[in-house]
Parts: structure tokens; C-alpha cells; sequence
């Protein structure tokens, strides 16, 4: 049986594709990896049985609902935060 943590190395160029459709800030990419991949880990359980695509969709609402609170998990809010691009996944 796969690891989460060797799971989540081999999906993580995915994750950093995800993270750049939603914005160029490169600082603010590195966050949502962080956050997709911290989702992922939380959530292993039930969802390393899905589908790759369904697994990802999860990580791209995800990413999307932590830029619209403007907060990770472990920060305090963030003021300005602009979603510059939002792309449905391929």
C-alpha cells in the first residue's frame, strides 16, 4: 500500500498547476500547495480510493474556498487577496 506522504509527492506538479490557474503570485502559489496538500493529508482516509480527477477537483474547490475566506488554516487573514484567473480543470 502507497503512503500518503508518497502519494502526495507524485501528485504535487499537479497540485502547483492547479495552484498557478488561480494565480501568478508565486508566494500565494506555494500557499494553496501547502493548503491542497494539507487538505489531502487530512483527508486521506476516504479519499484515496477515488479517481485522480475527483481527488483534484476536491483540491482546485478547496484552494478556491481558501482564497475567497482570505485565510489558510494556520494564518490569520489575508487582506487583498484577488483571484486572477480561475480556469475549470482540463
Amino acid at each position: 500500500m502507497v503512503s500518503p506522504l508518497q502519494s502526495l509527492e507524485s501528485v504535487r506538479p499537479t497540485l502547483y498547476s492547479i495552484a498557478a490557474r488561480l494565480t501568478a503570485d508565486r508566494d500565494l502559489r506555494e500557499d494553496l500547495v501547502s493548503e491542497m496538500t494539507l487538505f489531502l493529508l487530512e483527508r486521506w482516509q476516504e479519499l484515496q480510493d477515488k479517481p485522480d480527477a475527483y481527488i483534484f477537483r476536491a483540491c482546485y474547490r478547496h484552494a478556491i474556498d481558501v482564497l475567497r475566506r482570505g485565510q489558510s488554516v494556520d494564518s490569520n487573514p489575508r487582506e487583498g487577496v484577488v483571484v486572477e484567473r480561475l480556469c475549470e480543470l482540463g
